[in-house]
């Protein structure tokens, strides 16, 4: 089954930003992430706690936190 999933593209940000809201929860604050568009590649790089803070830029967080995830999507001819 594939979910899917509301989001809202912020692109005046710097990096650009991603939010995601809750579908099933109003009161529950998005969670907040950038991304970073080619044309063959498509990042995305959120924290998984919503209303965390959003991530500065790409680089990975240390080791023991946990609360970020980044994909990273090719396109496929």
């Amino acid at each position: 089954m594939i979910e899917r999933r509301p989001f809202r593209l912020r692109p005046e940000l710097s990096p650009r930003g991603i939010d995601f809201p809750n579908p099933y929860l109003e009161n529950v604050a998005p969670q907040y992430g950038i991304y970073e568009v080619t044309p063959h590649i498509l990042v995305l790089y959120y924290n998984t706690e919503p209303g965390g803070p959003r991530p500065k830029d790409f680089s990975l967080p240390k080791e023991d936190d946990h609360r970020y995830m980044m994909m990273v999507f090719r396109r496929v001819k």
